[in-house]
């Protein structure tokens, strides 16, 4: 490996877990997602996001589209040794493949000429984040220089180094955190000469779990699947509990999910970007909800005034609230990640399945999340604006953001 240039944030530490990623096909029904291949299938058909006017846009040639091309696609690599090797407590096993006589460098189909091999992969729901099929440990998250929904979806090596070290801090904030949470670790990231990379993302969730998980994304649990007229899962799983639907909601999805990402802006400094795409359930195999699943962490915005305040290291680089390139007031960077990012992104889709299977109003679902917010959230005033901010309604050159103030009251905290 002459020439490999390998950056270590931390040592190495073996995984071992007892897990199965395993799912769907043919139908959706609770007691199907044991099945081989229906997670992959959640993934690319039972999602239906709506959250904007763009979401529905993409560059992505029609053959690695998740919805419309192949089953499997191939992923190209090369076998390099210019490539930086950045680690966040990677299981050892993963390491060493990726990283064996030189790094397997990977790249999106649709913008490499020339390859050493292949791989067969999945494509998942954003798209660029494929799974690959050779080996189900792991997705790959690729360099996309095109656009997806409003935002080019290149992968630049600083935006590598931030979800790393987003990863590093989470795995060591796992003593502190509400048992509620949990992660996909994107533990190796690649990065070329070039300027671009690609990250490895584990499948395994960490905390380790003794016993056997399924795994939902968020967007899954309201969504309709189009092969079948079965009922969305979340509106399984309520009617299996025989709870209250709003209490069930309330309690085993929404508490939890505002506890975690309470937790980690307070707390950490960390604002998860826990839009439905970037959030799974992790249920047992009684059907029942475990833990909040997060991945996905090239966009989390870094508050390094409650870093200062907590005295925990400020590794970050970028996406800095209050840094010199950041434009916006700390109260609007919070606004816009919760109140448009996440909130308005993950709450309206939930409270209208409500109201469509169990006749519960928006207005009743909206006040319930409200109240819960304040309940765990008690002292938002030193984070939030009085009125929600937003994105401008357009496309961003070049990725740059603009927001505008709704002069509205937030509807969820």
């Amino acid at each position: 490996m002459h020439g490999l240039k390998v950056i270590f944030f931390n040592v190495c530490k073996p995984i071992t877990a007892n897990f199965t990623l395993t799912f769907v096909g043919e139908k959706m029904k609770l007691e199907e997602l044991a099945n081989k291949g229906a997670y992959a299938y959640l993934e690319r058909y039972v999602n239906s996001p709506k959250y904007s006017v763009f979401a529905q846009y993409s560059e992505v040639k029609q053959e690695f589209h998740p919805r419309v091309g192949t089953a499997k696609i191939f992923i190209p690599y090369q076998v390099r040794k210019d490539i930086d090797v950045l680690t966040a407590y990677p299981d050892e096993k993963l390491l060493s493949k990726i990283n064996y006589e030189g790094v397997k460098f990977y790249e999106h189909p649709q913008f490499s000429d020339n390859a050493d091999g292949f791989i067969l992969a999945t494509p998942t729901a954003s798209t660029r984040t494929v799974i690959n099929e050779n080996d189900k440990s792991y997705f790959i998250k690729l360099h996309f220089p095109a656009r997806i929904s409003r935002f080019n979806r290149r992968l630049t090596a600083n935006s590598v180094k931030h979800s790393i070290r987003v990863s590093k801090d989470l795995e060591e904030s796992l003593a502190y955190a509400p048992k509620s949470f949990a992660y996909l670790p994107e533990s190796i990231g690649l990065i070329a000469p070039e300027g671009h990379g690609c990250i490895i993302r584990e499948i395994t969730p960490r905390p380790l779990a003794k016993d056997e998980r399924y795994l939902i994304p968020f967007f899954a649990l309201y969504s309709k699947d189009p092969q079948t007229s079965d009922e969305p899962l979340l509106i399984q799983m309520i009617k299996k509990s025989k709870e209250t639907p709003l209490d069930y909601f309330i309690n085993k999805i929404v508490h939890p999910f505002i506890e975690v990402w309470a937790f980690y802006s307070r707390e950490r400094g960390i604002l998860l970007e826990n839009h439905c795409q970037n959030t799974l359930l992790e249920i047992n195999q009684k059907y029942e909800p475990t833990r909040i699943v997060c991945r996905d962490f090239q966009s989390d915005m870094i508050d390094t005034q409650v870093r200062e305040e907590k005295n925990l290291e400020i590794p970050f680089e970028k996406h800095l609230i209050g840094g010199k390139q950041d434009p916006f007031p700390k109260e609007q960077e919070y606004s816009i990640v919760w109140d448009h990012f996440v909130a308005s992104y993950v709450f309206p889709y939930f409270s209208a399945c409500l109201k469509e299977h169990f006749n519960i109003t928006e207005e009743t679902t909206q006040k319930a999340i409200q109240q819960k917010f304040r309940e765990i959230f008690t002292n938002q005033e030193k984070y939030f604006p009085k009125t929600e901010f937003k994105l401008v309604n357009k496309i961003f050159e070049n990725n740059e953001v603009q927001l505008e103030d709704t002069h509205e009251p937030p509807k969820y905290r």
